[in-house]
């Protein structure tokens, strides 16, 4: 025989007072699936670990320390070994030997050797600190050795050998020891890293319980945590590894389709399948993890029915009933370590997934071809980052009650089958019901969210345009157009919200009214239909736990449908963004024909937009190497583009294009990034340090830096905001120069600094003589005459083609289209009409050539300018030589002051973003439940509690019916009608209150997103200016797109969900403590341990939360940066470097969320837990209370108690959830409690003024002061200044002289800290901001287009007629390029303009200043990027159309105030001098003479 009884012996094991286990039993199944598990594990476990070389890396230090651990694990085997040798030498004697011992005893001593030698492989050649076999060995052969632990103890009781006792003191201990010893990781010493991914040194009950968080929230409970105390995140979710894996498999399944993104083609490449072949390892291990928790929960039921049998039973064995109980509580702990696993690796599969995703659409961004940019905005782009990668990480971990929730439901189908017979299929009939309804809204839902995020995409490119241009907005007073047309988005938004709110009550309602209808049906057609039929406490508790069981996947598979169809959504429009065409890589080819070439263009023709004309035709162009080519033209005529094109930014139509060698790029407006100047410049380049000094010489901004008190470490704001216009175009050529390239690209570098600082630069960087770019190829778009001859060759473009090309002496030599040209704007001519002019007569400013009313570049001839006064010139006209029309006075200002200049050490001009500490106020909550309105509030409430109540004393009603049957079962038929109708009225009032609470809840959220999001609108946009040169951009952003969004999807959730688990807890701890009163003594001190650990886990998730929150600005900022400057970049071949930043910034971020999730599960492990220690001990009290209870009363209480864990559980996380996305709210409310600039409307005295104020025009200030912020220096510092009616002033001075805080304090963007302007006779600090704004025009140095109609950018508020806008587009010369486009003048503008030049961009922008016909207008250096010929038609426009204006010239070129009727001369923010040009030239002690003297004048 191979065993000495039988396998199973009931009187042995189960009918007994004093059960044992068979030894048959013992010595096979006890020994082999301890032994079989590590003997199956162990080659698979070796394999992986000898694979996993990046493990050595971890721990390298381990191969060589020997700690005590190690060393008292393998005496403790060594040991066990020798226990089980003297076993098997005990076997011999008198009796028989049985196979079943030699294979327990010789199984395990073999497997026992083996565990000694894993022991030294895992440390010796592993370096492993943890080893998966060896922890699951001794935890399964500790709870297998249970049973013959129990039974040798037996034993050794009635022999009482001391032999005995020493064999099982020497084994069983041991074997404990042995699971303890595995159940910390092996460290000792190992890493001094605090930062390291504790994951990695985390044992696997740690891992299991997620005790390696304790650290870090003991951390966070001490102090709020900041993002450099968070450790690292683990190998897992690095966002470079996981982009690369999908970017891999990304790239083969698009080869393998013969897809080719830079030609249009009809094929689609789906990322699905890519998703599951990057990750079904993990996709699998969440469905097998996911499976198995919904089929453990199916245990608990079968328990319960023992357990009610049990207490309706008298003559069971007692220990049965604690068996019972000790079941149930190892089902429930196995069951929450089931679930947390899966929501971990749930978890870290979003992370992954929303990683690549994210990464993706970074790489895309970059190669994304004109014709697909017309699609894709920024905004929209950054939505696919911000919003539609995030649903991920919000979606998936609950994607799996899609396929658990139907599964679950069959099983409790099939086991309702098993207790009430085929009546249990009225339930299923129910559901299918009420699934027409789900299958309608599903459909809605899905067209509804398409609808929302295209909205939601409308609305954040429209406020990122804002954004970008606020002080135009301003400075128009335009802010109300441009709110009204947000809010007209946000408005279709919130209807599809309320939309979404009534399906979502609809979808809601039939899932939480189906068990009830369920139950009701099942239980009444049981009754029913056959009257021997009795509902029993078995019966109904185990029916009604397994309805229970029904009833979250009811509720959350709807949910989960909605947001898997949001996620499928979202992931359809990043897969159509990733199907992009593409710029085409070979448009330009790396070599050329002739090698003493550096660039060739052969017939080649180039347009924006596939499809559409050529921009530029039929270009013939052959660039020497190391030669100097100037490019020139008229506004429109195809210079920057040539150069686009050359970059292949554009879309070749024929011919061909090569060059050889690196490039450097300097755009047209300057690219600067948000960190130091010097990092600027350097732009990743190795940093030599007489190399760098010397561009900084050769770039002119060795002064700059004087200035600076940090210097080159002086912080850059966003978009260069603390630079002026030259400041910025220097610092980005300087970035050209230091990179050292082979050729040069330079859009115009000249145009943003003064004559003197120009003609430094060209001598010394630019010239073929001393430059220090001579030996370089350099291309240069250029309006400056005075360059011309000193190049080796000039463009000349016309129309989109190369009109002439040659020196400089051929061209003129020539007598073409270049010859004219120079002929008509040099100022010999003028001098002698100055010179030959008598002192009564007025004389042009220009002279021109009366031939031909064409000008050679092909625009209508330039016919003279209104005259001037003599007497203004004639002291000055021996000063004027030739070429001043280019020759600057100063630089342009930045919009606020310079960095350095209004602070003091090293302070930052862009304040960090702040996080919130400690708990969510409490005025935050209040605020919005005040939006909601608390009569509303109060009623939801009321609502739910009636519901909740309602399902309670439904249950309670049936406890009393299984009771009343138990004790009467003869009269059980005629109580049916009584107790069954009462419970069907019960859950009638309980689903038609859950319906009135569901519609009104979401309606009422959906009413107070749209306060709020108003509310922040207002706010923001009355902001002073100083708000938005603080914060970023994308910080600002933030708060509207991903703040919102929570504010719109996720709190009305939350609310929602957290008024449930109170509801539903509190009646769980009531109907437990009534059944079961002594239940009540657990209460206090499990309520302070749960409290404990809430208080521990709230400090350390709340602050994670904002840290998460916080953490996402810098990642949507650097995108909306990189997006901005991609010219740039791909031009420099930077593209990895600025993905490697993106992915670095984005790993922070994802830090930050892993942690936070992981914290969830922290708690979640422990309220569950806690929850199964309720069940644990309401159970227990049952048991031991058993003969004064009844069948009914017990089964209510523990089937409540086994719906504890998870309300605690929800409960707790439901108070962390909605405090943490009420930190969204908290950072909205934050901005909506911004310092505010002036009111704009004052009626009572706005009305009061005259319609045609201000009619003459006056200006005055008086004593005049103004600071930019409290606590900064003063910008303007008793100004006294007097400006008649009609005059023209020419303001001038040196950098931070006060110019232009002078022109901001006029419209009020700075306020008066002292002394007054007065408009007219009129204090302007009484006027709405709107009042003054709108009366006044200011032409700024910067051209801001809107996306919309041409219309709309000359005129949002829609005051002017047609015949107006043509009548100023014929003003400013765009008339016939506006007439030629096919929409006219419902032309669409593209995103910043785009469609345009700069040059056309700035005259539109001068066409609105016309629009508006006031009589004080301020010009702010308006043509910097306009040819010489346009300029001085648009000098005309503006002299003829303001000649009976007040206008107010910040002076960058002294030609352009030298008619002025008198200077302002300003320095250190005061009037240094004043009076008419003459006089000031006259005196040569004068500021003015000698400013005049520096530009060359």
């Amino acid at each position: 025989m191979f065993c000495p009884d039988p396998f199973f012996n009931s009187s042995i094991t189960w009918d007994t007072d004093d059960p044992n286990l068979t030894q048959c039993m013992r010595d096979t199944v006890l020994v082999g699936v301890p032994c079989g598990v590590f003997l199956l594990l162990v080659p698979f476990w070796n394999i992986h670990q000898f694979q996993s070389y990046s493990r050595r890396d971890v721990f390298p230090r381990i191969r060589g320390n020997i700690s005590v651990r190690f060393v008292l694990k393998i005496v403790s085997t060594l040991v066990l070994i020798a226990n089980t040798i003297v076993r098997i030498r005990n076997l011999g004697g008198s009796r028989t030997i049985f196979g079943s011992e030699i294979f327990h005893y010789g199984l395990l001593c073999f497997t026992l050797f083996v565990v000694l030698v894993q022991e030294f492989i895992d440390r010796r050649f592993l370096c492993a600190i943890k080893s998966l076999p060896l922890f699951s060995f001794w935890f399964v052969l500790s709870l297998a050795s249970i049973p013959g632990f129990k039974y040798e103890i037996d034993q050794a009781l009635e022999s009482s050998q001391a032999e005995d006792w020493a064999l099982i003191l020497s084994y069983y201990p041991l074997v404990l020891a042995q699971f303890l010893l595995n159940c910390w990781s092996d460290l000792g010493g190992i890493t001094d890293d605090e930062l390291a991914p504790p994951e990695d040194s985390a044992s696997y009950p740690s891992l299991l319980t997620f005790s390696w968080l304790h650290r870090l929230i003991w951390k966070g409970f001490k102090s709020p945590l900041t993002l450099k105390q968070l450790p690292k995140p683990p190998k897992t979710i690095l966002v470079a590894t996981n982009v690369l894996r999908f970017l891999n498999a990304w790239t083969k399944k698009v080869a393998s389709m013969g897809v080719n993104f830079e030609t249009e083609g009809t094929r689609f490449v789906s990322v699905f399948p890519v998703l599951w072949k990057c990750h079904w390892p993990r996709i699998l291990l969440c469905i097998g993890l996911s499976a198995s928790h919904y089929l453990i929960g199916f245990i608990s039921p079968q328990i319960l029915k023992l357990l009610v049998n049990h207490v309706a039973s008298q003559t069971d064995q007692t220990w049965k009933g604690y068996l019972y109980v000790v079941a149930l509580f190892l089902e429930s702990c196995v069951w929450t370590f089931s679930f947390h696993m899966y929501c971990q690796n749930a978890s870290v599969l979003s992370i992954q997934m929303r990683s690549s995703m994210m990464g993706m659409v970074f790489r895309k961004a970059f190669r994304l071809s004109n014709s697909s940019k017309k699609h894709y905005t920024t905004g929209e782009i950054t939505n696919y980052v911000s919003v539609d990668a995030q649903r991920l990480v919000d979606t998936m971990p609950y994607l799996s009650n899609l396929w658990c929730a139907p599964l679950t439901i069959g099983l409790a189908q099939y086991f309702l089958y098993q207790e009430l017979g085929p009546v249990s299929f009225a339930g299923i009939g129910t559901l299918f019901l009420l699934m027409p309804i789900n299958l309608f809204t599903g459909k809605w839902v899905e067209r509804l969210q398409a609808d929302q995020l295209r909205n939601k995409d409308e609305r954040i490119k429209l406020m990122s345009e804002i954004l970008g241009g606020i002080k135009v907005l301003k400075l128009y007073a335009w802010e109300k157009p441009f709110m009204k047309r947000l809010l007209n988005i946000r408005d279709n938004e919130i209807k599809i919200l309320q939309f979404s709110a009534r399906l979502r009550a609809l979808i809601n309602f039939t899932f939480f009214c189906s068990p009830i209808l369920v139950t009701i049906s099942v239980f009444g057609l049981y009754v029913l239909v056959d009257c021997q039929n009795t509902l029993t406490a078995e019966k109904i508790f185990v029916s009604m736990s397994l309805l229970n069981m029904t009833r979250y996947p009811l509720i959350m598979f709807p949910w989960a449908l909605i947001e898997g169809i949001k996620l499928i959504v979202s992931l359809k429009r990043i897969n159509k963004f990733l199907n992009a065409k593409e710029m085409n890589s070979s448009l330009v080819t790396k070599e050329v024909i002739d090698p003493n070439n550096a660039v060739e263009f052969t017939s080649a023709s180039f347009t924006w937009n596939e499809g559409s004309d050529a921009i530029i035709q039929d270009i013939n162009l052959k660039i020497p190497s190391r030669s100097l080519v100037a490019v020139v033209g008229m506004v429109g005529s195809g210079k920057s583009s040539l150069l686009s094109a050359l970059l292949g930014e554009m879309e070749k139509t024929s011919g061909s294009i090569g060059r050889v060698g690196s490039i450097a790029y300097v755009p047209q407006q300057a690219w600067i990034q948000n960190m130091t100047l010097k990092q600027n410049i350097l732009f990743e380049n190795d940093y030599e340090a007489s190399r760098y000094h010397q561009v900084l010489d050769k770039c002119q901004l060795k002064q700059d830096l004087e200035i600076l008190k940090s210097g080159d470490e002086t912080e850059i704001g966003e978009n260069g905001i603390n630079l002026s216009g030259g400041q910025k175009q220097r610092v980005s050529l300087a970035r050209a120069v230091y990179s050292d390239a082979d050729l040069y690209l330079l859009d115009d570098p000249l145009s943003a600094v003064d004559a003197l600082v120009g003609k430094n630069i060209f001598d010394e960087v630019l010239a073929n003589e001393n430059g220090c770019l001579r030996d370089k190829t350099r291309v240069l778009v250029t309006h400056n005459l005075n360059v011309l001859p000193r190049v080796d060759h000039i463009v000349v473009m016309r129309h989109g083609k190369i009109a002439e090309s040659g020196s400089y002496e051929k061209l003129k030599k020539d007598g073409g289209a270049f010859a004219e040209f120079l002929e008509n704007f040099t100022f010999d001519k003028v001098q002698e009409e100055i010179v030959s002019a008598s002192p009564s007569t007025s004389v042009p400013i220009r002279q021109q050539s009366s031939e031909s009313n064409v000008s050679p570049f092909g625009s209508p001839k330039f016919q003279g300018i209104p005259y001037v006064r003599h007497d203004s010139w004639e002291e000055a006209k021996q000063l004027i030589r030739p070429g001043d029309n280019e020759e600057r006075l100063d630089e342009r200002e930045p919009l606020v002051q310079p960095l350095e200049s209004i602070h003091s050490g090293n302070e930052t001009l862009l304040m960090e973003e702040s996080s919130f500490q400690g708990s969510v106020k409490w005025s935050v909550f209040l605020t919005y439940f005040k939006d909601i309105g608390f009569s509303k509030f109060l009623l939801i409430v009321i609502l739910f509690v009636t519901s909740q109540s309602c399902h309670s004393f439904a249950n309670y009603w049936l406890s009393r019916w299984a009771d009343v049957n138990h004790k009467c079962p003869d009269k059980s038929a005629e109580n049916i009608l009584t107790y069954l109708g009462t419970y069907s009225a019960l859950g009638l009032v309980e689903i038609g209150t859950e319906f009135a609470y569901e519609f009104l809840h979401f309606l009422s959220c959906a009413y107070a997103s749209k306060l709020i999001h108003e509310r922040l609108l207002e706010r923001v946009m009355h902001s002073p200016m100083s708000f938005f040169d603080t914060n970023p951009m994308g910080r600002i952003l933030n708060r509207f797109s991903v703040d919102v969004d929570s504010l719109d999807q996720n709190i009305p959730s939350m609310i929602r969900d957290f008024l449930w688990c109170m509801c539903d807890l509190v009646s769980i701890i009531v109907i437990i403590t009534y059944s079961t009163p002594w239940f009540s003594v657990t209460i206090i001190p499990l309520g302070v341990v749960f409290m404990m650990f809430q208080r521990y886990y709230i400090a350390t998730s709340r602050q994670l939360k904002r840290l998460d929150a916080v953490s996402k600005s810098p990642v949507l900022a650097h995108f909306s940066e990189t997006i901005t400057g991609a010219a740039s970049i791909r031009a420099y071949r930077q593209q990895d470097r600025f993905i490697e930043e993106f992915e670095t910034r984005l790993e922070t971020n994802i830090k930050c969320y892993y942690l936070m999730v992981s914290c969830n599960r922290w708690l979640g492990v422990r309220m569950e837990l806690l929850g199964n220690v309720i069940v644990f001990f309401a159970a227990l009290f049952v048991i031991l209370k058993r003969s004064s209870l009844s069948p009914g009363v017990a089964g209510l209480s523990i089937s409540y108690s086994l719906n504890i864990m998870d309300a605690l559980t929800w409960m707790v996380r439901m108070v962390c959830e909605l405090e943490t996305n009420f930190v969204a709210l908290e950072r909205i409310l934050e901005y909506t409690d911004n310092p505010q600039e002036a009111p704009w409307e004052v009626p009572a005295i706005d009305d009061n003024l005259p319609q045609n104020w201000p009619s003459e025009g006056k200006v005055c200030m008086k004593a005049y002061k103004t600071r930019y912020r409290e606590g900064l220096d003063l910008a303007l510092n008793g100004i006294d200044l007097e400006v008649k009616a009609h005059q023209s002033i020419g303001i001038c001075g040196r950098t931070g002289a006060g110019k232009s805080s002078l022109s901001l304090a006029l419209f009020r963007v700075i306020e008066a800290c002292h002394g007054t302007i007065f408009i007219d006779d009129v204090d302007i600090s009484t006027l709405g901001l709107h009042r003054l704004r709108s009366c006044l025009t200011i032409i700024p140095q910067d051209p801001i287009l809107f996306t919309g109609s041409v219309r709309f950018n000359l005129d949002p508020t829609q005051t002017s007629s047609d015949f107006d806008l043509w009548n100023a587009l014929g003003h400013v010369h765009l008339k016939p390029i506006v007439e030629n486009l096919s929409e006219g003048l419902d032309h669409q503008v593209s995103e910043g303009g785009i469609n345009f030049s700069l040059g056309q961009r700035q005259l539109i922008c001068l066409a609105r200043a016309l629009l508006r016909k006031t009589t004080i207008l301020v010009l702010d250096e308006a043509t910097a990027a306009i040819d010489l010929e346009t300029d001085n038609l648009i000098q005309a426009t503006i002299r003829e159309e303001f000649k009976s204006c007040t206008v107010l010239t910040i002076a960058h070129r002294l030609n352009t105030i030298m008619d002025n009727d008198k200077i302002v001369v300003l320095s250190q923010g005061r009037v240094l001098e004043y009076d008419s040009p003459a006089a000031l030239l006259s005196d040569e002690n004068s500021t003015f003479s000698d400013m005049a003297k520096d530009a060359g004048l």
